[in-house]
């Protein structure tokens, strides 16, 4: 069957059974199984490189090209793609740089889990943003029983070191990044214009604001968790930045029997 070679094939030149993938490749030009196989799993594993590197620049340029090979090709052989779609490759990533161990760069798997969202913010189906004027025809009464719809590509990100720095420094091919731990919290907005996928920093607040829309919270439920957050937490001000980003798409109204009933 051909679904049984092409999986011994996969299974060979990931490095798990080259038994397998000899018998799947023993014919042909007369060119030694072994010889072959090494051919075909050097492309792969350049292949897949090249795509970790893509969807991660910065965390390949604070490793360096070596280590950065040395970790993905790693990567690769515990983490094989899964799906036919090389965009959807690497999404566990951070959470593999962060098995390793301490480093020198402690930031290492948070900026790796921003440039994943990055990746994904770019990659996401679009929409239409929420048009203001329906909303801002709301009677003001009615608007803490709002339930906003975030945009597919929004992502939220906080962490303990300043990320948007330390991305922007490293990107531009600046030397040594800083490692920002001891700076308090960053809270972090990733969203899209057009194909431009933009990272806006937000307060406590406006973070946990947007989280607990994201979460299904009602307006008024989410802006007094907000509130618990940041006690100078200004919900206007915190929302108009949110819309002015194209944070969502759209909102239904609940029932307000409902929302005192839970």
């Amino acid at each position: 069957m051909l679904s049984d070679l092409q999986a011994a094939l996969r299974t060979g030149l990931l490095g798990r059974d080259d038994a397998e993938a000899r018998a799947a490749v023993a014919n042909g030009d007369g060119l030694a199984p072994d010889a072959r196989i090494e051919i075909y799993r050097n492309n792969v594993f350049q292949s897949l490189v090249g795509v970790l590197a893509a969807a991660y620049p910065t965390v390949a340029n604070v490793l360096g090209e070596a280590a950065f090979r040395t970790v993905a090709a790693a990567f690769i052989k515990s983490r094989p793609p899964r799906q036919p779609q090389l965009s959807a490759y690497g999404g566990e990533l951070p959470e593999f740089l962060a098995a390793l161990g301490a480093t020198r760069h402690p930031y290492l798997p948070d900026l790796a889990r921003l440039e994943w969202a990055r990746n994904e913010c770019y990659f996401a189906a679009d929409a239409a943003p929420l048009d203001l004027g329906l909303l801002g025809a709301v009677p003001p009464e009615r608007t803490p029983l709002l339930r906003l719809s975030l945009h597919p590509a929004v992502r939220l990100l906080g962490s303990r070191h300043d990320l948007v720095a330390i991305w922007r420094e490293r990107l531009g091919g600046g030397g040594r990044a800083q490692d920002a731990g001891g700076e308090g919290d960053h809270y972090i907005l990733i969203s899209r214009t057009g194909l431009e996928v933009q990272m806006t920093e937000l307060s406590a607040g406006a973070f946990t604001l947007a989280l607990g829309l994201k979460l299904g919270l009602t307006l008024g439920r989410a802006a007094h968790a907000a509130t618990l957050s940041e006690p100078a937490f200004a919900l206007e001000a915190s929302l108009a930045r949110l819309l002015s980003h194209s944070t969502f798409t759209s909102f239904v109204l609940s029932d307000p029997a409902e929302e005192v009933r839970s």
